[in-house]
C-alpha cells in the first residue's frame, strides 16, 4: 500500500475546536468561551481525526467518551 504524507500544520488548534464540538463543556464550564478552555488530556487522537476528516472530505462521528491517555511512566 502507498503511504501518503499529509500536512499537519495547525491540527492541534483545530483539534481543540473539534474536541469541544464532540464533547461540549457541561455545567458552569459552558459559560466560559471555548477558546479560553483547554481540553483535558492529550489531543493526539482528535488531531488524527481532524487529519482523517480532511483526507476523507467529510465529518466523522465519535460516539464514545473522550479519549483518555495515561503516561507510561505513571503507575
Amino acid at each position: 500500500a502507498a503511504v501518503e504524507v499529509v500536512q499537519e500544520k495547525g491540527t492541534t488548534l483545530r483539534a481543540r475546536q473539534r474536541y469541544w464540538q464532540l464533547w461540549p463543556p457541561r455545567g458552569w464550564r459552558r459559560l466560559i468561551p471555548k477558546g479560553m478552555q483547554i481540553p483535558p488530556g492529550n489531543l493526539d487522537a482528535v488531531a488524527a481525526l481532524v487529519i482523517l476528516e480532511d483526507e476523507l472530505g467529510f465529518t466523522c462521528l465519535w460516539e464514545s467518551a473522550p479519549p483518555t491517555f495515561r503516561n507510561e511512566r505513571e503507575p
